[in-house]
């Protein structure tokens, strides 16, 4: 064995000797996900329409929920205020921020602020429907898994040593056997469903005047290198939570466009006579 092939020996052996000194865990090399296709969102637009006023209160999530996601109440109201903001037929009054805007008022009345800068109290504007929001599906799969080669890294060290090793590089080769590394890749498929129910209730009346379903599922392919040491493996699940969180930011941006289209009719149905009430009103 040559010189400059011994060093490199060396170089490698004592690199993945580093890598195993601490055999109490799984150390994870990479983890790629391929591009997620999101569907585009276009806020939908109506001249005739006009502006909605719409208030989002706290979203009720009936589904199971996924290990790991964490407030998801809080997410999809987030994430579907955001998408019905960005339409121009609606105004969503943000009650969620009336704690800080009290606070501005505040100070306002209180001299703190600069002239002509404060906030002006009793200018809010009232919210004209309710959006009643519940997530009842949540699901989030391993659809398949395919394994790709297996090196199992011990085995060639012992194919090493039948070329003669230097003491050091010997030694490192005995730590690497011992750890039985074994380095692999690895791919997967995630799928990741949300279905959420949706009511607008009218804030005068108390009735539910129009309801709607959205529901939005998107898959990633992963591909996963992973490193085991001493008959352990690792492989992170980060990405399938990724899943979920672009499945509900689809779902509510589906749910806009449905919203749009129901209120579509609720503001017609407004503004054209009533001829029930009309009756109602007849001697």
């Amino acid at each position: 064995m040559s010189r400059s092939v011994r060093i490199v020996a060396v170089l490698v052996l004592s690199g993945l000797a580093g890598g195993c000194a601490s055999l109490s865990g799984p150390t994870s090399l990479s983890n790629t996900s391929a591009p997620l296709q999101t569907p585009s969102f276009e806020p939908p637009h109506d001249a005739s329409m006009g502006q909605v006023v719409l208030s989002v209160p706290a979203v009720t999530v009936s589904a199971p929920r996924a290990a790991g996601i964490g407030d998801l109440s809080q997410t999809v109201r987030s994430q579907l205020t955001s998408a019905l903001a960005s339409c121009r037929n609606f105004l969503v009054a943000d009650r969620e921020s009336l704690p800080e805007i009290a606070q501005e008022h505040q100070l306002s009345e209180s001299g703190s602020v600069a002239p002509g800068e404060q906030a002006v109290p009793g200018q809010l504007i009232g919210a004209r429907y309710l959006v009643k929001v519940d997530v009842t599906e949540l699901e989030e799969r391993s659809l398949g898994k395919s394994g790709g080669g297996l090196i199992e890294i011990g085995k060639l060290m012992g194919v090493l040593d039948l070329f003669g090793l230097s003491d050091k590089a010997k030694l490192a080769s005995d730590v690497v056997k011992a750890a039985d590394p074994k380095l692999g890749v690895g791919s997967e498929t995630i799928d990741g469903l949300v279905g959420m129910e949706l009511r607008v209730v009218d804030l005068d009346t108390g009735v539910v005047v129009a309801t709607t379903r959205a529901q939005a599922s998107l898959r990633r392919e992963n591909s996963k290198t992973v490193l085991g040491i001493g008959g352990l493996s690792t492989s992170s699940d980060a990405f399938s939570k990724s899943v979920i969180g672009h499945a509900t930011r689809a779902a509510a941006e589906q749910a806009v466009i449905k919203l749009h289209e129901a209120m579509r009719g609720v503001v017609a149905r407004a503004a054209s006579p009533n001829p029930t009430a009309v009756a109602r009103k007849a001697p």
